[in-house]
């Protein structure tokens, strides 16, 4: 059974418990911490996702809130998470910003997945010589021995997603212009198609393309992530997870994702079916007549 990562049961407990408060009889932060001997501060750590509650001290809280009958749940849920890791912690700090870390924690917890990619094939899904084109476009410079760790690290988010025992469900819509994008060359490219062709092959994945044809997409915006979170995590409305330049965004309210889930199913009908789309990649990557 797929479990969800420390960081992403962090999260969803301290959204969870800021809720029960502010929705209690009495919201002040300041006196549930007086009922657990905690600053305001500790009690905020909490809420905000940086830091577990002490799992003696959630029947305490939520008594207080008025939803004693879940303890018992946010308890054990809590005792599990806090004696599993994270698989990246081997990998340098510096190629993980924080954003980032949360980013692995949501995509690797997930047991559904959408991608829309518009300018390249999905990061997951990725050979290494295509990845790595991609790298070195993206950080011009970089040394190698970082851009090998980097497509270390991207490899192992392939495993522990699509690889593990029970893989994550990928479905992705990939705009057609980024299935023509030779990155790193064409011999590249021609090697990447073929492996996207034999990965729609896969149970577990499905890929649709975007044509040109068309028209403008259901998401004019841009490419974006949603996860849907095992069932472990009780109400969870899932995360969407836009990148930008400069770090990722999360969308992780019950109403954003519900848009952002809108518009993965307008992509999806908007896009070629799945044979056809299967057909379409096996063409380009057979190449000219």
């Amino acid at each position: 059974m797929v479990e969800a990562c420390p960081i992403v049961v962090r999260r969803w407990v301290g959204s969870e418990f800021a809720t029960m408060r502010n929705r209690s009889h009495n919201p002040s932060r300041t006196e549930a911490a007086k009922r657990v001997d905690k600053s305001p501060a500790a009690l905020g750590h909490v809420e905000s996702g940086r830091n577990f509650p002490a799992v003696n001290k959630i029947e305490v809280l939520l008594t207080y809130y008025g939803h004693q009958s879940r303890a018992g749940y946010f308890a054990s849920l809590v005792e599990r998470a806090k004696n599993r890791r994270h698989w990246w912690d081997e990998f340098p700090g510096e190629l993980l910003p924080e954003w980032y870390e949360l980013f692995l924690g949501f995509e690797t917890s997930a047991v559904w997945m959408f991608v829309y990619s518009t300018q390249l094939v999905p990061e997951l899904l990725q050979t290494t010589d295509y990845a790595e084109a991609v790298l070195r476009a993206a950080g011009p410079g970089s040394p190698d021995d970082e851009i090998a760790t980097r497509l270390e690290l991207r490899n192992r988010r392939r495993r522990e997603v699509l690889d593990r025992e029970e893989p994550c469900v990928l479905r992705c819509v990939i705009d057609e212009a980024a299935l023509h994008r030779e990155a790193g060359g064409p011999a590249v490219l021609r090697e990447q198609l073929r492996r996207l062709a034999e990965l729609t092959r896969r149970p577990n994945i499905e890929i649709r393309v975007l044509s040109s044809a068309a028209g403008a997409p259901a998401s004019p915006d841009g490419g974006f992530t949603l996860m849907t979170m095992p069932p472990e995590l009780e109400g969870h409305p899932g995360a969407a997870f836009v990148g930008t330049v400069v770090e990722g965004a999360f969308f992780e309210k019950a109403q954003q994702v519900d848009i952002f889930r809108d518009k993965s199913d307008r992509l999806w009908e908007q896009a070629l079916t799945s044979e056809h789309s299967r057909a379409f990649i096996d063409d380009l990557a057979a190449g000219p007549d």
